[in-house]
């Protein structure tokens, strides 16, 4: 069965959790380089924050690594249970959605309607090393299709509030 999964940006979520305490079990998993002094985290069941950098650079030090992937797959293991899993980075467009799409994918899911949504930005490197921590391939032309649908839909949206 796949957990909901929720998208938010950290300081829409920070805000949400200030109003309403979950009435599930809720995790969180947290990509950001702003982790510090949110206590709202305390209201979830279980928490995983990683310090890294929405870049595609793989020469940033701070960029997503197979080793976070593989920290994301053992916190998944260890909150099987979970009904909700909050996903979230700075901006909730980017890291958080490919993050979300992976863990949609590991569980037997389809992921396209991240990739298709024009609010989303999927981060490819973050998409493609959680994927390998999951044991899940994905093949460049694959991941360079999904990165094309995710432009287009941007592009689409941009051209229908443009009027056109």
């Amino acid at each position: 069965m796949i957990p909901e999964i929720l998208i938010y940006p950290y300081k829409r979520l920070q805000m949400l959790l200030r109003q309403e305490v979950p009435t599930c079990e809720t995790t969180g998993i947290f990509l950001t380089a702003n982790a510090e002094g949110c206590e709202e985290w305390a209201y979830l069941d279980d928490t995983l924050i990683l310090d890294v950098h929405d870049t595609l650079n793989a020469r940033d030090p701070k960029v997503f690594t197979e080793e976070h992937g593989r920290q994301v797959l053992a916190f998944l293991q260890r909150n099987k249970n979970a009904g909700r899993i909050c996903v979230s980075c700075d901006s909730g467009q980017s890291r958080s959605t490919a993050m979300a799409a992976a863990i949609v994918r590991y569980f037997g899911g389809d992921d396209l309607f991240i990739w298709e949504d024009p609010r989303y930005h999927p981060n490819t490197v973050v998409y493609r090393r959680q994927l390998a921590a999951f044991g899940m391939d994905i093949s460049t032309e694959e991941l360079a299709r999904l990165r094309r649908l995710s432009d287009e839909a941007l592009s689409a949206a941009i051209r229908k509030s443009r009027g056109g």
